[in-house]
């Protein structure tokens, strides 16, 4: 069944429309850009605008999990903000930024342990709009690998995916 599900691209006005009834989230905007330097190196940066629409979205959303291996990878957070329902930005500080082992670390010792980046957003309640931009790096890997899924229960406005590839690939 996965294997025929498609995504279907179409302009369609959703300015009006409602949210999904299970929907936690809108996702107002998200882009994922991917910059490959080298046939074993690349960035890719993801931008996300998403409003909370429900209590259990406010649990969702208030903390952010990037995942990485700073063997050959670094994840970096380039701002952070939520706005509330009364227009207050309040931005993370830096206190609020934490790096973590990843769960798996204290039962495999013999490989390169894995981090997780936890981002605390402050403030968040139902009808606030957060936004965030993170980078991350791959080096010195042995194959190229990358993609995106399109599956979520929550209402996504827009979706913007970039490949910026060198010449020859």
């Amino acid at each position: 069944i996965n294997g025929r599900q498609q995504p279907v691209f179409a302009r369609v006005s959703t300015t009006n429309a409602p949210p999904a009834p299970s929907a936690n989230l809108e996702i107002v905007h998200t882009t994922w850009t991917l910059r490959m330097d080298s046939p074993t190196s690349w960035s890719t940066r993801r931008e996300v605008t998403e409003k909370v629409l429900t209590t259990a979205g406010v649990k969702s959303a208030s903390e952010l999990q990037i995942a990485y291996n700073p063997a050959w990878e670094t994840a970096t957070l380039e701002y952070a903000r939520v706005t509330q329902k009364d227009g207050t930005v309040r931005t993370v500080r830096p206190e609020e930024i934490n790096v973590m082992d990843a769960g798996w670390v204290a039962s495999a010792p013999r490989y390169p342990g894995g981090k997780t980046l936890v981002v605390s957003l402050p403030g968040v309640e139902v009808g606030s709009t957060i936004e965030y931009a993170v980078t991350e790096t791959a080096k010195e890997q042995p194959i190229f690998s990358s993609g995106a899924a399109f599956t979520t229960s929550d209402r996504v406005r827009e979706m913007v995916l970039t490949y910026d590839l060198p010449d020859g690939v």
